[in-house]
């Protein structure tokens, strides 16, 4: 039985493999790459648009399983009785996500199964559908803290809260979104290099700076550094003779606009996202964590828990600013996961 698929990223189509394998499937070809060497040369673009975990009782010999394409539909709108994939004729299309030409499939006779794994499939795609839909980034909030809840010393100090193993995981997040973003706080504090350092050669993500006022030392390792691109998110209240300064060294500046005496994050994304940054790991330090739940930006934590205690009624923690009154405004966190990294403990959840 062969399964074809369109747009799968390499991280996802491992996940799926696993489960073909389960039942008994030994083959998968990508129809825009024309592969069929299981996992090898998938496509590392953002559009997975479907996950299928229910596959035990297939009754035809071949299925497209996918997100309509335009080729796919021209085919059935034009009456096509057979819509084939080389010699292969298509007899049943799988999806999860909802998607358009459906009434064309139908029409042309291919038997359509709708919204299998649905959950799942937004799950795995929900960089892609919070991009395409709402046009803004998906934003995660990464953070580690003591067990007592403290992301630094007294002193400032945080290296390191957590073990070489949750710091390794943290390489991974990187490689997997488009951008990195700090404040400028952190950078005066910590002075970063944000780039990605795995065993192999991973990808490093665009660097984020929210500088309101191009406070940001020239020698700063994001602004010296050319391992990777940065962007100085700054306000009009940013000095023009720094700006020129920052562009004659090769950053890129945003000039946006200011809320509540603060730069608009959500002006700043919407930028991002015209930019194709479809997904960007906050991992600044309480204020500037704060800014982003009180405007209602993030759409998945993970927060790492390191078991020792520092301290210190003035330590720092993960989220800063005023924060809420009551519990019944706390930001809460749905579809929990927990997972070990040696005496460490990750916890993930996505804000709804």
């Amino acid at each position: 039985m062969n399964i074809y698929t369109i747009g799968f990223t390499k991280k996802s189509a491992e996940q799926f493999f696993t489960i073909l394998k389960d039942n008994k499937i030994s083959k998968i070809c990508d129809v825009r790459l024309n592969n069929s060497n299981q996992l090898a040369g998938f496509s590392k673009g953002r559009d997975l648009k479907f996950f299928l975990s229910r596959i035990g009782n297939i009754e035809y010999s071949h299925e497209l399983i996918f997100a309509p394409t335009k080729e796919i539909l021209d085919k059935a709108s034009s009456g096509n009785a057979q819509i084939k994939y080389g010699a292969d004729v298509i007899h049943r299309i799988v999806y999860s996500t909802k998607k358009n030409g459906l009434k064309e499939l139908k029409a042309a006779g291919i038997e359509v199964v709708e919204g299998v794994c649905r959950d799942e499939a937004e799950k795995l795609n929900e960089v892609f559908l919070k991009w395409i839909v709402h046009k803004m980034p998906f934003i995660v909030v990464k953070t580690a803290m003591t067990l007592d809840g403290k992301i630094a010393t007294v002193s400032g100090d945080s290296k390191w809260i957590t073990n070489e193993k949750s710091r390794k995981f943290v390489h991974q997040l990187r490689d997997l979104y488009d951008g990195i973003l700090i404040g400028i706080g952190t950078v005066l504090a910590d002075n970063p290099t944000l780039t990605t350092r795995l065993d192999h050669l991973g990808k490093n993500p665009v660097r984020i700076i929210v500088d309101s006022k191009a406070r940001i030392p020239l020698d700063s390792i994001v602004i010296t550094d050319k391992s990777a691109h940065t962007i100085l998110a700054v306000t009009e209240r940013a000095s023009q003779e720094k700006i020129a300064a920052l562009l004659q060294v090769g950053i890129e500046v945003i000039v946006t606009k200011e809320k509540a005496d603060r730069l608009d994050l959500s002006a700043l994304l919407k930028i991002l996202a015209e930019k194709n940054i479809c997904s960007i790991l906050v991992e600044g330090g309480s204020r500037i964590n704060y800014s982003f739940f009180v405007e209602h930006l993030v759409d998945k934590v993970h927060c790492f828990i390191a078991p020792k205690i520092i301290g210190g009624t003035d330590a720092a923690s993960p989220v800063g600013g005023k924060g809420t009154f009551y519990m019944k405004d706390a930001y809460q966190l749905n579809d929990i996961t927990t997972e070990r990294f040696d005496e460490d403990i990750l916890i993930t959840g996505y804000v709804r």
